[in-house]
Order: C-alpha cells, then structure tokens, then sequence
C-alpha cells in the first residue's frame, strides 16, 4: 500500500508521516520541493521525494502507483498568488493521479470562522482559500468519480508540535493559566490524522465525504493540560488552583462591529448622516462604540494572570465526526514510544516541587 503525502516536509505532515512509517506494513512516500525542506524526515532516516507537483512530468512521476494520496500542501504568496498556485496544485494532483487513487485533502477548521480573545468573529484569508479549495477538491471529485475525504483539523496537537511545545513549556516553567477548563479543545492529534489516513489507505473509513477530524471524544481543556504534563513526566506533581475569573464579554451587537470596522473620520459623517436621517440608530452606534473602547481599556485590568495560549479563547465546535473514526486515547495507546514522551524534563524539572497550573470555573464563553 502506498500513501503518497504531498507537503511532506510541513510541520503537521513530517510528524504524521513519521507515525506512518513505524507502521511498518504500508510504503510512505512524502513530498517535498527542495532538500532543505526535507533535512528533518532525512534526519529521522526517511526516504523523500523532492519535485514540484504542479509540474505535469514531476506529478506524473511522483504519484505513479499511489493508493492514497493525502495533499498537506499550502502554497503561500501574495492573496491572489496563494489562490492561483493552491487551485493549480490541486488540478494537477487530481490530473496525475491514478484512477484507483483515493485522495485526502487536508483542511482546517478556520472555514467555520476565527474568533479573537472576545468572541468576536475575525475574517481570516487562510481560512476563506480552504473553504475555496475544499469547493474545487469536491468539484473534482464529483467530476472524475474519485473517492475524496476532505479532513478539518482543528488545533494540531503531537511531539514536535508548536502547539505542545507551548503547552509543554508553560507547564514546566510554572505559568500555565487555562481559562474555562472544562470547555471542549478544538484539537486534533496528529496519531488521529494518521490513523485515518491508514483507514482510508485499508477502505475502512467509510464513504468520502468533509469531515472535522477532533480528538473523539473531544477533550476538554484541562485532559489537554493533563495529557502534556504526562508527556513531560511532572502528571503525578500536577496541582490544579483556582484562579481569579477574567471579565467575560458577550458577542457585540452588529453595530458595535460595523463601528469598529469605520475609521474614525468616515465615523463622525456618517453619525452626522444618522443624526438627521434616524437618530436612534445613530445613538445606538455611538453607545456601542463608546462601550467597545470602555471594554478595550479596562480588560487587562481584569485579566490576570495573562493567557499565552492563544487556542484556549476559540469558542468549542460541535465536529461533523467521520463515522468509523477511532477513540484517540486508544489509538495513543499504540503509538511509538516516542510519540507523547517527547521531550522529557531536565534537570531541576525532576525536583519534587509541584506544578501548578491555574484554572477558571467560572464557566463556558
């Protein structure tokens, strides 16, 4: 079986590869543009493809004989750059790949929308070229009759992942602060995104389709917090304390955004406009302004300690769960051993101190 894994030498990719090939029972192949890109896998004693897919003989040579071909790649640039090279890489994976290929195409759950540290709603471009590029994966699946499974992750969790090291960190040095413990975690980890991948590499992940591929059952913040501070050896010294609640802040009405989306000068005339035209609507957006501006000033006065984790202020989502997806404690339980134990503490770390990390209960935002 081969799984072909295009991007191979990303963050996310190189560590589900590497879960990949410890299986040992499957031929994994990532793809990477350049040598460079590529030290990481080759250090590890991983075989890589190096080539450019979006070139018709490079696609043609790399995909011959693939069963899966999972695509991780995002091709960056200016707005309009990253649009054309991503829509192009797509219609040459499916225009190279073999008949019998199933494809996978790794996106992210920002299509539903990213939210800032209050619950405001934030437009993001990374999230606007998924959603585009799920469109034409679908597309293109329909058209030439591929089996496609489309994958949301959410935030990627793992041994060489930003997000655990973060978490890793923050435990260790005593700074750990975890707003709403009991909330539920949008993260995936990265033996979940393999273990799919395998599942579809043996047909028994069911029919394609778009799914959010979360940790199942979804974990909350604190089996987060909890399941790293295991990875880095201190889960026996972990001591949970209850700190002072952060003033919590509803979602602004339509007209505190659009206020806050005006500069300045366009403000004034078109309250001016309001004043004549409707003067309630006008005195409804400059109370919203001027309470959107008491907020921004008065926040960090109540927020204490500050928040480092920059994924504990994402509302929960309620994940659309690809039907034969697996436990994720279970899937953990026989991975490498190098998979959660990496790295390990050093030196004072050992010393019998407890670790403590702060909480809230003061519940869901």
């Amino acid at each position: 079986m081969r799984i072909v894994i295009i991007g191979g030498n990303g963050q996310v990719a190189s560590e589900v590869v590497l879960l990949l090939a410890a299986k040992g029972a499957i031929e994994v192949v990532p793809v990477a543009r350049t040598r460079g890109g590529s030290a990481f896998l080759r250090s590890h004693n991983i075989s890589v493809v190096h080539g450019n897919v979006s070139n018709p003989e490079t696609a043609m040579r790399i995909l011959k004989g693939a069963d899966v071909i999972a695509n991780f790649a995002l091709a960056a640039g200016s707005p309009n750059e990253a649009m054309r090279r991503n829509r192009e890489l797509i219609n040459r994976i499916f225009s190279a790949s073999p008949v019998h290929a199933k494809h996978v195409f790794i996106s992210t759950i920002s299509v539903k929308g990213e939210y800032d540290a209050f619950g405001r709603r934030r437009s993001s471009f990374y999230g606007l070229l998924k959603k585009t590029n799920e469109a034409q994966v679908r597309r293109l699946a329909r058209k030439l009759g591929r089996e496609t499974h489309i994958l949301r992750l959410g935030h990627v969790i793992g041994t060489f992942q930003n997000l655990s090291n973060l978490i890793r960190e923050e435990i260790l040095a005593g700074t750990a602060h975890v707003p709403h413990p009991e909330r539920d975690a949008n993260v995936t980890s990265t033996v979940s995104i393999a273990d799919y991948l395998l599942r579809v590499a043996n047909g028994s992940a069911g029919p394609g389709g778009t799914f959010d591929l979360l940790n199942l059952p979804q974990w909350s913040w604190r089996k987060v917090y909890e399941f790293e501070s295991e990875a880095v050896g201190v889960g026996e010294r972990i001591a949970f304390t209850v700190a002072p609640a952060p003033l919590l802040h509803t979602r602004p009405s339509p007209a505190s955004i659009l206020a806050s989306m005006i500069t300045p000068g366009v403000r004034e005339v078109l309250l001016k406009l309001l004043t004549v035209i409707h003067p309630k609507v006008e005195s409804r957006m400059r109370a919203a302004y001027s309470i959107a501006r008491t907020r921004r000033a008065t926040v960090p006065l109540f927020r204490s300690p500050e928040v480092s984790n920059p994924a504990l202020v994402t509302p929960a989502y309620r994940p659309n769960v690809p039907p034969h997806q697996q436990p994720t404690m279970s899937i953990i339980a026989l991975a490498p051993a190098w998979y959660a134990a990496w790295p390990r503490p050093r030196g004072d770390f050992r010393a019998n101190t407890p670790v403590r990390i702060s909480l809230e209960n003061s519940g869901s935002r």
